[in-house]
């Protein structure tokens, strides 16, 4: 009788710790795994590395880059730029969070995943109802790489219109750091008295950086516990 002994899969992944020479070697072992398989595979990988040295490069892929890999393989860049747009796809496709109740710690976390790959400010808002249950979110502005310019009469407008009872501000810092600057501060507290003024809740401000999140609600609430 046989004794068959089932393979054992694992899913990539990259410690939380893990530096950026980490993450250069894992994108060079993960570009020979896959050219190892193929002939002159060593050519082609050291073609597509002329294009993407560093794996943060491949969101700036240009379409004349990809028509050059395309043009020296197709049967073999192809489906490496089909999975690569895939995962981008999968990494920036918005969540679905209208319908349920989430806490800052949730959301900041699931907005993290959601964000990685933004290299430009935007300012998301979410919207919940009296039982402070999600039931939209929007992408009201976009700015450049170190700023973005937020007007609150479009916050609220956007509230009063969806009939909401709250309100998430939501923005990132493509660069990563997610302390909050002077404006940043100061927009929270104009919102915050906005709100009230016109019956609404600023039930938080999160600020997205690169792995982490800043919550102004949180914040707020260890400055009050010490």
């Amino acid at each position: 009788m046989l004794n068959l002994k089932k393979k054992k899969t694992c899913l990539f992944s990259v410690p939380e710790d893990a530096t950026a020479a980490d993450f250069q070697h894992c994108y060079h072992k993960l570009l020979r795994e896959y050219f190892a398989r193929i002939p002159n595979g060593t050519h082609l990988r050291q073609s597509f590395l002329a294009c993407c040295p560093c794996a943060n490069q491949l969101r700036n892929l240009s379409a004349e880059e990809e028509s050059s890999l395309l043009e020296e393989n197709e049967a073999v860049m192809g489906p490496l730029l089909a999975a690569i747009r895939l995962g981008q796809l999968a990494l920036t496709c918005p969540h679905e969070i209208i319908g349920h109740a989430y806490s800052s710690n949730q959301l900041g976390n699931d907005l993290v995943e959601e964000m990685a790959a933004c290299q430009q400010e935007e300012v998301i808002i979410g919207l919940t109802d009296v039982h402070n249950e999600f039931i939209a979110k929007k992408v009201l502005f976009r700015g450049g790489i170190s700023d973005c310019h937020l007007y609150p009469d479009r916050v609220y407008h956007f509230a009063l219109q969806s009939n909401a009872k709250g309100i998430v501000m939501i923005h990132n810092h493509p660069t990563g750091e997610v302390a909050p600057s002077t404006e940043d501060l100061a927009m929270m507290r104009r919102l915050d008295k906005g709100c009230a003024l016109l019956g609404l809740g600023l039930i938080d401000c999160l600020i997205i950086g690169k792995g982490e999140y800043y919550s102004w609600r949180e914040a707020s609430l260890n400055e009050a516990a010490c």
